[in-house]
């Protein structure tokens, strides 16, 4: 009497029903693999067409400013941003949050310093005042609309390569804006 083939026989439907729930888990966890990819790379698109819209509106406010208008278009509406805030920790790597969310706190600086000089118009437009500081807003937009496109060539590179494309040394300064740096332009310090 063979006692291994005897085991053998008893183990092989306990074995067969363990490789099928492993195999199992493996399926599930590749399309769930492809799944978050699939959304990360959705809200990227989003992302770089929000970007795309925020620096076109940036470049529209320098030239209204450099065409000596009395107004300014505002830019306070990123929707994508606010709106799936919550699913950038899942789905993207903490400096790519970081560098998103400094870019859209530093827009929404902007927004307030403008708020604080200028007239709102219906909250899509701000009517300039003799007392508003034009140039120093014309440097803010020009920065801004530099971090912007660095940001934009970042995301789009971030989709075809894994980690978070580095930004050259000489775009540093660009790149990373600095809150402190734009309040300043606004010639008043907050920490």
């Amino acid at each position: 009497m063979n006692i291994t083939g005897e085991w053998m026989w008893h183990l092989l439907p306990l074995m067969l029903m363990l490789g099928m729930v492993g195999l199992n888990h493996l399926i599930v966890h590749q399309r769930a693999e492809r799944r978050y990819e699939l959304e990360a790379s959705r809200l990227r698109s989003a992302l770089v067409a929000e970007l795309r819209a925020l620096h076109k509106l940036y470049l529209t406010n320098l030239d209204l400013i450099e065409s000596k208008a009395n107004y300014v278009l505002a830019t306070r509406s990123p929707v994508i941003y606010r709106g799936n805030l919550g699913r950038f920790a899942s789905l993207f790597e903490s400096a790519l949050i970081e560098h998103l969310v400094t870019l859209f706190a530093e827009n929404e600086l902007l927004e307030a310093h403008l708020s604080a000089q200028a007239n709102n118009r219906a909250g899509v437009s701000y009517q300039l005042t003799p007392e508003t500081r034009v140039e120093e807003f014309k440097q803010m937009y020009t920065a801004g609309a530099k971090d912007l496109e660095i940001t934009c060539h970042a995301l789009e590179r971030y989709g075809r390569t894994d980690p978070m494309p580095e930004l050259s040394a000489a775009d540093s300064d660009t790149a990373r804006p600095s809150s402190r740096r734009l309040l300043c332009f606004a010639g008043q310090t907050f920490e």
